[in-house]
């Protein structure tokens, strides 16, 4: 009788312990998807405010006298030669010079490091893991759409080659990664995947 107790007993302990486990793992989900959530809001806010500066500057524009305008014009002209004088013709600027990923670096002394590199050390801070768009903003630094999803796409496919390499973890059937790559299953050789880039 005790015998089959203490059985009984251990079988249930056991199925509380995978339970736990799966729950974990679950958290880790939802926490990673709420650093996503947050890291997508922060870029959306980032681009909301990037227009109303410019709506701005566009209003004020509007409002000077004609002659004033073209005085304003040519000394900012003249002083700025030709430099951007506007965050939308920062952008501009920064779009027509075709950037590189890697020149969108935050930091420069890590642009001699590999993604997978860089990753992996801001990974071991969130043992969690990070939604990959939340890493590209950690890495990179970019101004609009067109530069976020450049960066992202060149991360995504580096990072998916550590993942095979077995220096990074994927969980699967998401885009959140792991420092540690026995956290989740290696991609298969030729796993294909398509980038959901924020709105």
């Amino acid at each position: 009788m005790d015998e089959a107790l203490i059985s009984l007993l251990r079988e249930q302990k056991a199925e509380a312990e995978q339970r736990a486990i799966s729950f974990r793992r679950q958290a880790n989900v939802y926490e990673a998807l709420a650093e996503s959530l947050e890291a997508t809001i922060r870029h959306l806010e980032a681009a909301r405010s990037q227009e109303e500066y410019q709506l701005t500057i566009d209003v004020s524009v509007e409002d000077k006298h004609p002659l004033e305008l073209q005085a304003n014009q040519e000394t900012s002209h003249s002083l700025s030669g030709s430099f951007p004088t506007s965050i939308g013709d920062e952008n501009t600027a920064r779009r027509d010079r075709g950037l590189k990923p890697k020149d969108m670096r935050r930091s420069k002394t890590s642009r001699n490091k590999g993604y997978v590199v860089e990753a992996k050390k801001i990974l071991s801070s969130f043992p969690s893991g990070l939604h990959i768009n939340s890493l590209v903003d950690e890495i990179f630094e970019t101004f609009n759409k067109d530069e976020f999803i450049r960066a992202k796409n060149s991360l995504f496919a580096e990072l998916n080659r550590g993942v095979r390499e077995g220096r990074l973890g994927r969980m699967k059937d998401s885009d959140v990664f792991f420092a540690e790559p026995e956290l989740v299953s290696p991609l298969p050789p030729e796993h294909k995947e398509t980038i959901n880039t924020p709105e």
